[in-house]
């Protein structure tokens, strides 16, 4: 993909672990997680979400990349390239995650919702009311904000910044704004200004050894007005016809070559983001269901839009054993890359110098262990 060649093709998913300073860099836990990644072998790093205002920070250890945190950023990428280099002949590709939690904004470790509009199911699990609502001038100005972000990042040694709009976070929140009244609601091309104008904007730093990317939610797992990637007939069951249309627009419109593809948000519709038959809930559904709504769905996306380089999500959810990762889809469906997250966590070293090689055949569950929020 452009002068871009990955090792592999399974990299690690953002998975956000809530150690940083105060101030929002990393720290010594965070660097040797991502080296331990790295050493692993996986091609692509997607980091966890890093707040680009402090305002959207979902807790007080969530990482923020500002001009006084990126001397901290700079010595934590040397290190993981250093690490993949040396123990496996090359470096992994560093994916920064641009994010504003919107909904669950928590800075100062204080509960303090930006929210695009009312929802009545969400807020059964947090509170909210209109004075959350933010503005139109408020969106309007993070439009800006991204561009920055994608210059401190390339600064910061990240070789790609994602514009990310999945997981009910404040990007994706738009996107199911259909009753949201001005310019960042209603329309598709409204509910949808903010992610490209914010794409625009860190375009601008884009060169050859640069990429803008975005990580896209693509089904919420809630009917029609409350969730993206349904229609009003459809009721919970996937209509992609929008999220089809978003990412032939990012990539025609906006040059957009490679995005990660995900569902569901991990703070309500859990199972739909990661299959499971156990947790805080019991779903209503079997995880390999999930499962196959996760892989299909996505390579849905990918078949309408085959120029897109499309990096999937969820591919290893489904317990008792990690074994369980999909062949068929993995080795000659449309979706070819996947990205692990919670797996990760569990064991790092999931892969080779020479490419992907058998996880190893140990008996636990996925799900669980360890707890980390999918960022």
């Amino acid at each position: 993909m452009r002068n871009i060649t990955f090792p592999n093709r399974l990299g690690i998913a953002p998975m956000e672990g809530a150690d940083s300073t105060p101030e929002g860099a990393p720290t010594e836990y965070t660097t040797r997680r991502y080296v331990n990644e790295a050493i692993g072998g996986s091609s692509v790093i997607w980091f966890e979400a890093i707040s680009i205002v402090e305002e959207g920070r979902s807790s007080q250890t969530q990482l923020l990349l500002t001009r006084d945190t990126l001397d901290e950023f700079k010595k934590m990428t040397a290190a993981v390239k250093e690490a993949g280099l040396k123990a496996n002949g090359y470096a992994p590709y560093l994916i920064m995650q641009a994010n504003h939690s919107g909904r669950y904004s928590n800075p100062g470790n204080k509960p303090a919702p930006m929210i695009a509009y009312r929802h009545p199911i969400l807020e059964q699990y947090r509170a909210a009311d209109d004075s959350c609502i933010v503005s139109d001038d408020y969106l309007k100005g993070l439009e800006v904000k991204f561009g920055e972000a994608a210059a401190l990042a390339k600064e910061a040694g990240f070789d790609a910044v994602d514009i990310k709009s999945c997981h009910g976070y404040l990007l994706a929140e738009l996107a199911s704004a259909y009753n949201r009244p001005g310019e960042y609601g209603g329309s598709f091309e409204n509910r949808f200004r903010l992610l490209k104008n914010g794409i625009r904007a860190a375009k601008v730093y884009e060169d050859d050894h640069f990429m803008v990317t975005a990580r896209l939610g693509i089904y919420d797992g809630y009917a029609y007005p409350w969730g993206f990637g349904v229609s009003p007939e459809s009721g919970t069951t996937p209509d992609l016809t929008e999220p089809k249309r978003l990412v032939r627009e990012l990539h025609d419109e906006l040059g957009v070559d490679m995005v990660d593809l995900t569902m569901g948000n991990p703070y309500a519709t859990t199972h739909v983001t990661r299959p499971f038959d156990f947790g805080k809930y019991e779903p209503d559904e079997h995880p390999l269901v999930g499962l196959a709504r996760m892989i299909h769905g996505i390579g849905e996306v990918k078949k309408a839009v085959p120029e897109m380089t499309v990096w999937a999500s969820a591919p290893a959810t489904c317990a008792p054993t990690p074994t369980c990762l999909p062949p068929v889809p993995w080795r000659k469906g449309p979706v070819r890359r996947y990205a692990v997250g919670r797996m990760a966590f569990r064991r790092t070293r999931i892969f080779g110098p020479n490419g992907v090689r058998p996880f190893e055949k140990k008996p636990g569950r996925l799900i669980g262990t360890p707890q980390a929020r999918p960022a």
